[in-house]
C-alpha cells in the first residue's frame, strides 16, 4: 500500500495532499534535510511554547490545590494544540528528536485543516499515546497522523530518496537521520511507499514466550506489491511464534543473539513456497522485522551497519 493509497482510505484525502503540499511550498521545505519542521510551523503561523504548561517547571508554579491535578493530566497528554495563542505544546518527557517532529506536525495539522475547526468548534486539541498511534480509528486523528507524515517526509519526495538505496533496515536508519523522523515512522512510510513486495512488522522490545519463540505483534503493515501475491501481515496472528514466523530469530537477534538477517520460507497465495529475505532492527521500545522478495539489486547504495539495533 502506497502512501497514495493509504491517503485515499481518507475521505478528506484530496484536501489532505492539497494543503500539506501548500504547506510545504510557502516554508520553501521541499529538498531541505532534515525536514525544517520549525519552518513549516512558522509557514503554518505557529510556534512550539518553550514554557509549556505540561512541564514540570511550569506545575510547579501552580497553586497547591491544582498541582497534583495537572501532574496526573501532563503525564498522559503528549502534545497540545492551543488555537487562541497559535502554539504547540509537547511534552518535555518526549525526548527523541524524531518523535518530537512527528508531534509537532501532527498539531499542525489539527491546526491546518479547516473542517476539523468547524465540525468540532475547539479552540485546541490534547493528543495522548492513542490519538498519536497510527492504530487509531478517530477520523480526524487519522487525518491528522496523515497530515504529519506528508509534512515530515515532503509527500514523494522519501520515495524518489528511498529508490537509490538498497533494501533493508540499514537504509531505514540513514532515511530517519536524513528526514529527522523516528525509526518507526520512516519503517512504516517506507514499506507503504515501496515499489517491490516489502511487508513489516513492530514487536515488541522482547519475547513473550521462549519455547517456542514468540512476539508479541503491535502493528503491521506492506506494500501494494505485496497484497496479490502474499496474505495481508495485519491478518497475522496477535502473537507471533517460530512456526511458521521463523523470522522471529532475526527480533531477538537483536538482543545480540545471532544475526538480524535472514531469510524465511513463506507460503504465497498460490499455495507455493517462497524464500524471503529478512532484516531486524530495533530503537529499545520496539522491534521491527523487514522482509521482502529478493531481487538482485544493481548501483544501489548500501549502508552497513554491526547489528540493527
Amino acid at each position: 500500500m502506497t502512501p497514495a493509497e493509504v491517503l485515499e482510505d481518507l475521505d478528506s484525502h484530496e484536501d489532505i495532499a492539497r494543503l500539506t503540499g501548500r504547506l510545504l511550498r510557502k516554508a520553501e521545505a521541499y529538498g531541505r534535510l532534515p525536514t525544517p519542521v520549525e519552518d513549516i510551523l512558522a509557514a503554518a503561523d505557529l510556534e512550539e511554547e518553550p514554557d509549556t504548561f505540561l512541564s514540570q517547571t511550569s506545575i510547579a508554579k501552580m497553586p497547591e490545590h491544582m498541582r497534583s491535578v495537572l501532574r496526573r493530566v501532563s503525564s498522559k497528554v503528549h502534545a497540545a494544540l492551543d488555537r487562541k495563542t497559535r502554539t504547540v505544546h509537547i511534552n518535555p518527557a518526549t525526548d527523541l528528536v524524531g518523535q518530537k517532529a512527528f508531534k509537532r506536525l501532527h498539531e499542525t495539522s489539527h491546526d491546518l485543516f479547516p473542517w476539523q475547526h468547524i465540525e468540532l468548534g475547539q479552540i485546541g486539541f490534547a493528543d495522548d499515546e492513542m490519538t498519536l498511534s497510527q492504530r487509531t480509528t478517530i477520523r480526524f486523528e487519522r487525518e491528522a497522523n496523515q497530515g504529519a507524515a506528508e509534512l515530515l517526509f515532503q509527500r514523494e519526495r522519501f520515495a524518489e530518496i528511498a529508490a537509490d538505496y538498497a533494501i533493508g533496515c540499514a537504509t531505514v536508519i540513514e532515511l530517519a537521520e536524513l528526514f529527522g523522523a523516528s525509526r518507526h515512522a520512516t519503517f512504516r512510510r517506507y514499506i507503504e511507499s515501496h515499489p517491490r513486495a516489502l511487508a513489516g512488522v513492530v514487536l515488541a522490545p522482547r519475547p513473550c514466550g521462549r519455547e517456542p519463540l514468540a512476539f508479541q505483534r503491535r502493528e503491521a503493515m506492506c506494500s501494494s506489491e505485496w497484497r496479490p501475491r502474499f496474505e495481508d501481515p495485519a491478518a497475522w496472528p496477535a502473537v507471533l511464534r517460530s512456526d511458521p514466523f521463523t523470522f522471529v530469530e532475526q527480533a531477538r537477534a537483536c538482543a545480540g543473539i545471532g544475526p538480524p538477517s535472514g531469510e524465511w520460507t513463506y507460503i504465497d497465495r498460490n499455495n507455493e513456497p517462497t524464500t524471503l529475505k529478512v532484516d531486524a532492527m530495533t530503537n529499545s521500545y520496539r522491534t521491527f522485522v523487514l522482509v521482502w522478495t529478493p531481487r538482485r539489486e544493481r548501483f544501489k547504495r548500501h549502508r552497513i551497519i554491526g547489528n540493527a539495533a
